[in-house]
């Protein structure tokens, strides 16, 4: 069970893995939107946290600063190490930091 009490972590799990069916359909908001779901219900999917921060990583010029957050915030929460790439473009590409 989830902290929320939602006893049906496979509905989640099934609508996202049909969300990710069709990538180029979800915008950055909605992977962020879609991690942070997983998050808070504690569902380890690790391909679907991969293919959302692919999509997210991927639309990085879109995402604000919150959403980036909910995604690590998420990987956190389920123990899912984030893609080093997602934080290190989005530093470079939106704070202009320089990452080595």
């Amino acid at each position: 069970p989830s902290k929320v009490d939602y006893d049906k972590p496979e509905v989640v799990s099934e609508f996202i893995y049909h969300a990710i069916a069709t990538p180029k359909d979800i915008t950055a908001q909605e992977a962020a939107n879609m991690l942070f779901a997983l998050g808070k219900l504690q569902i380890h999917e690790k391909e679907a946290f991969e293919s959302l921060s692919s999509i997210l990583r991927n639309q990085l010029h879109e995402a604000t600063s919150q959403a980036i957050a909910n995604a690590l915030w998420a990987h956190e929460v389920v123990g899912i190490e984030p893609p080093p790439e997602l934080l290190s473009t989005w530093a470079q590409d939106r704070l202009g930091m320089l990452v080595l």
